[in-house]
């Protein structure tokens, strides 16, 4: 059993027991008896580690952890069925109609039968294609048994090498890096399983100018403010970091850093450097193919602190930032827009990294 957090999009998070041999339909169903009530009768998505989860499937298929404090994200399906949605009916009738899959055994990854096979005599499977009679099964079963090379793997790295090629059919130590991230057709960007369609478009320099809006829609300063933001990549620590600054006519200027860490699909986690007088939770989500939300949530209140949309133009050279500012009751009181445009010199431009 594994006690997970379930984390819903407004930045709530609940505690849930779970199994490996678990639907994800009956998961369903007891993180909304149990964490999120209000979501009855509605249909919920379920992400874990970068994956969108089938009611049909066991916990177990997506490579469930036996650790405290792991994380499933709930999303609300923006499309929602004309008649409510009961996962507990859902996750009946799979197991009555024997749709359920088999329990999921876990492999240990050691033999724990015992060595009783070392005693077996070696077998002849016929194989016309072998140069030498089999090999006993205690050298088969000797760690240090190195694999038979026929005549005609020789022959192959010969010609191989005579062509000026290195490479050979030796065997290989079974170690594969992977990468953090990789690129996909129509630049779709992959960070640890979660797919993203605008925000790595986004990363190189921005400059532009902005203007502030009371809440009577007056504008708070004379002149228009100047903006400017960097978007990089980090590697290391597979995630996004955007330095913003800004700066008033009369030349005072404010910074601020973000970092957008993957969560799920075109959805991200904001941490920001400045501590705050009460807990918030920010999160970035992709909408569409051209638009980015971004949403900060008191934890104590449950109202909105800020809001931004992010609109690209279809070439993403242009876009158009509007932040909506709210009070501790949720009334409007200050809107910022940004226009800005892509800014190419010699370090900077996500352009030369995608083309």
């Amino acid at each position: 059993m594994v006690i997970a957090i379930a984390h819903s999009e407004n930045g709530q998070e609940r505690t849930v027991d779970i199994e490996k041999n678990d639907l994800i339909a009956e998961i369903k169903f007891r993180i909304i008896n149990h964490c999120f009530p209000l979501l009855n009768g509605q249909m919920i998505t379920l992400s874990y580690r970068g994956q969108e989860m089938d009611d049909d499937k066991l916990m177990g298929k997506y490579g469930l952890r036996y650790v405290a404090g792991e994380r499933i994200y709930v999303q609300v399906s923006p499309r929602q069925p004309y008649a409510g949605i009961n996962y507990g009916n859902l996750a009946r009738m799979l197991i009555e109609e024997g749709k359920k899959p088999k329990s999921f055994d876990e492999w240990k990854g050691k033999w724990d039968k015992g060595d009783e096979y070392l005693s077996y005599p070696p077998v002849d499977v016929n194989n016309k294609w072998s140069s030498i009679p089999p090999s006993k099964s205690t050298e088969l079963a000797s760690p240090s048994a190195k694999p038979h090379r026929t005549d005609h793997d020789e022959r192959a790295d010969a010609f191989r090498r005579a062509r000026g090629h290195s490479y050979s059919n030796s065997p290989r130590p079974n170690v594969v890096e992977l990468p953090v991230r990789t690129f996909q057709s129509c630049y779709v960007c992959q960070v640890f399983g979660s797919r993203f369609e605008i925000l790595h478009k986004m990363e190189g320099k921005w400059v532009g100018e902005s203007t502030s809006l009371n809440s009577q829609w007056k504008a708070k300063h004379e002149g228009e403010n100047v903006s400017s933001s960097c978007i990089t990549f980090n590697d290391a620590d597979g995630h996004w970091i955007e330095r913003q600054q800004v700066t008033n006519p009369s030349g005072i200027s404010q910074s601020q850093k973000y970092c957008y860490v993957p969560r799920s699909h075109g959805i991200c986690e904001v941490e920001v450097e400045e501590s705050r007088s009460s807990p918030v939770h920010m999160a970035l989500q992709e909408v569409g193919s051209n638009v980015i939300l971004i949403t900060t949530i008191s934890l104590i209140t449950g109202q909105p602190v800020t809001t931004e949309t992010i609109t690209l133009s279809a070439d993403f050279q242009q876009r158009v930032r509007t932040v909506q500012r709210f009070d501790n009751n949720g009334r409007i009181i200050a809107v910022c827009i940004y226009s800005e445009q892509r800014y190419i010199d010699a370090e900077t431009g996500a352009l030369e990294k995608r083309s």
